[in-house]
């Protein structure tokens, strides 16, 4: 009922608020569904809960252990293949997260396979299950710096765009302020300091050089 009752549900609510209101203002009403996705496939959401849904039947219904691991791998891969030809999200690197994702979870079944008709202990077996392990290692590392790639690419576009009002608008925080005051004020001390120095170093020698000429001119 939740699996497929939510995404119908939310799908047939948001067509009919598309009739009366437009369709624009019913993906911004219903952006919690629809954010992230192209305007022709607005309803893919409805298909990854969906997804989600047959993974765990066939996790519940399916008892035979090696027939559950084909079951949701061809399920799988049917979904990555939907996933690779539909490219239903706007942002690219959103594509290339969702395809690794399902990419290694299906990879990662296989290899499970392959560990029940290997004998426990043996060099194989500990080659496949350090092979799973580093794969999916190497999938979350992938997908991190696809994110910090991301997240760098907005925080430049928020920059530019915004910087000179972010600037103005940290620069009247008051604990800003109040620290930019003081670092000021002690740059002005800073320089008083060094003036009134080199003022009295100029007297020195100026008064040395008086006295030398004293100096010579009693010895004359």
């Amino acid at each position: 009922l939740y699996g497929i009752g939510i995404p119908v549900s939310i799908s047939l609510t948001i067509y009919a608020t598309s009739l009366k209101r437009g369709f624009e203002e019913a993906m911004q009403m219903f952006a919690f569904y629809t954010a992230g996705y192209a305007q022709s496939y607005w309803w893919w959401e409805g298909m990854i809960l969906i997804r989600k849904l047959g993974v765990i039947a066939f996790a519940v219904f399916v008892t035979n252990e090696t027939l559950r691991l084909y079951a949701v791998m061809w399920f799988l891969s049917i979904m990555v293949l939907s996933h690779m030809s539909a490219h239903p999200f706007t942002n690219p690197t959103l594509h290339h997260t969702e395809t690794m994702s399902l990419s290694t979870i299906i990879i990662t079944l296989n290899l499970a396979l392959l560990l029940e008709y290997t004998p426990e202990g043996s060099p194989e077996f500990i080659a496949l299950a350090v092979g799973m392990v580093l794969l999916n290692l190497f999938a979350v590392l992938a997908i991190i710096v696809l994110i910090l790639i991301e997240v760098k690419k907005m925080f430049s576009e928020i920059t530019a765009k915004y910087g000179d009002k972010i600037a103005a608008l940290w620069a009247a925080f008051p604990p800003v302020a109040a620290f930019r005051r003081w670092r000021q004020r002690k740059q002005l001390e800073a320089e008083e300091q060094e003036l009134a120095e080199q003022q009295e170093r100029e007297r020195v020698a100026a008064l040395e050089a008086e006295l030398k000429e004293q100096q010579e001119l009693a010895a004359a």
